[in-house]
């Protein structure tokens, strides 16, 4: 009954089998080699053969390679704010507009439109 109710998990504190060969792996990236070649040869390792799977092996080459591909300009930036601290504006147009009056020309017509980002 004293129990948090929302008790979170304990995780594991423990290293991926992967993560030994990190600077292996970068080295490989560098002389592009594959990554089926890359598990061959991390596999055939004398001194410490990797023996996990090959899903967490390609995953993990690829948390390399994306880290290593994202610069400052690629990262989104998000913007979180306070209720009625940012607001959203578009402009925009419509050309050729076909009214449903009769006798009226199609025109362009212009539009403005804005929303609260807190509220959507």
């Amino acid at each position: 009954m004293r129990e948090e109710v929302d008790k979170k998990p304990k995780t594991r504190q423990r290293e991926s089998r992967v993560a030994i060969f990190e600077t292996q792996i970068t080295a490989w990236l560098d002389e592009n080699v594959s990554v089926i070649r890359m598990l061959e040869m991390a596999r055939a390792d004398p001194d410490h053969p990797y023996s996990g799977g090959e899903t967490a092996f390609y995953d993990y080459v690829r948390k390399i390679r994306r880290a290593r591909q994202q610069t400052p300009r690629n990262l989104a930036l998000r913007f979180e704010g306070v209720p009625g601290e940012f607001l959203q504006i578009d402009w925009g147009e419509v050309r050729e507009f076909a009214f449903t009056k009769e006798g009226m020309e199609p025109q362009t017509r212009y539009f403005f439109a804005a929303r609260l980002k807190y509220s959507r």
